[in-house]
């Protein structure tokens, strides 16, 4: 399982869960493995995990994110944005522990991106948020993008 998380100064996340552990927030971010002098007793129980993948200064915003398990990005994670008005393909590793690669897709193109997720057929489907106030609405916004991937 996998999750998505914001940071507080950017060092936005993508982390594998793993029952018991603890994943630092609101006390580090990014790869920070220590937290302020007085504040251990504030990080809780479990044994300290660092995320897999993180923005570092960069805003990202991260929304929903979805595990493709169909068509020609089989196996990849897909990852909403936010700020980042893009969706982040991560190819992981085999044992999905860590991260292969990062792809940019749709950079600017649709604004504010909110939720992924990959259809029965294995079509994934992507939904702008640019009328919140935060975004910048373009003519048919908020909408709903079918990608229909090549089998």
């Amino acid at each position: 399982m996998y999750s998505s998380e914001h940071g507080q100064t950017a060092h936005d996340e993508l982390n594998l869960i793993e029952p018991g552990a603890n994943y630092g927030w609101p006390l580090i971010e990014g790869d920070e493995t220590k937290v302020k002098p007085g504040d251990e007793s504030k990080l809780g129980p479990g044994p300290l995990r660092t995320p897999i993948l993180h923005s570092g200064r960069e805003t990202w915003a991260p929304s929903g994110i979805a595990f493709l398990t169909k068509g020609p990005w089989k196996g990849s994670l897909l990852m909403a944005n936010l700020r980042g008005t893009q969706v982040l393909r991560v190819v992981l590793a085999e044992d999905g522990r860590s991260v292969k690669t990062v792809t940019p897709l749709f950079k600017g193109e649709l604004g504010r991106i909110r939720a992924v997720a990959e259809g029965p057929d294995g079509s994934v489907y992507l939904l702008t948020n640019n009328r919140d106030g935060r975004g910048e609405p373009r003519p048919g916004d908020d909408r709903i993008v079918r990608l229909t991937p090549a089998f």
